[in-house]
């Protein structure tokens, strides 16, 4: 017995793979092969696809990582690895709530609930925490996933680091209240 998954050319130019499966069987006293030829054309498609969109969660600078709806950690791209300092070994299997600063409760129950409701939450901005304790800003997407029927079974996170630009803006205000303080101090001489 042997299986091979082939493509073939057809008069057209069209590509179609074809799962072949060869068996060899006795009927009487001779040996027969039983030929049997699968289109797998479609599936092929599909691996290609998955193959395709994983390359480019794999390549993102984001941190992107895929979570259950109880929060455990499902998947993680090395984004996220760059990003909260944990490698897909240490954090798949544990809770999202590892990345939450303590003290900020809020938001995370927050946003399971919406994912529960299927929402999808774009450009939430917040606070995490990286694995060496740095707190750092974050801009969150949260899609809902869906299964084959339609059921919510967990969400999908893409969490870009805005540190340096919130940094920046808090030192813009500060240097604006700063400025404030000084024209009234001089206003009040």
């Amino acid at each position: 017995e042997a299986t091979e998954e082939i493509p073939f050319l057809t008069g057209d130019g069209t590509t179609v793979w074809t799962k072949l499966s060869l068996a060899r069987t006795k009927l009487e006293d001779a040996t027969q092969f039983c030929l049997v030829a699968t289109d797998i054309t479609e599936r092929k498609k599909a691996e290609a696809l998955r193959a395709y969109l994983a390359a480019i969660v794999d390549s993102s600078d984001d941190a992107i990582f895929g979570r259950d709806l109880d929060g455990t950690i499902l998947s993680w791209n090395p984004g996220a690895e760059r990003l909260f300092g944990y490698s897909a070994g240490e954090i798949i299997g544990q809770s999202t709530s590892i990345l939450r600063p303590p003290g900020r409760p809020g938001d995370y129950f927050e946003i399971l609930e919406r994912i529960g409701r299927g929402e999808t939450i774009k450009h939430f901005e917040t606070e995490r925490v990286r694995k060496d304790g740095q707190r750092i800003y974050v801009s969150l997407t949260v899609t809902a996933l869906r299964d084959a029927q339609g059921h919510i079974e967990g969400a999908s996170t893409i969490a870009r680091d805005i540190t340096e630009r919130k940094l920046a803006e808090q030192e813009v205000l500060r240097l604006n209240q700063d400025m404030e303080r000084r024209v009234a101090e001089r206003t009040m001489q």
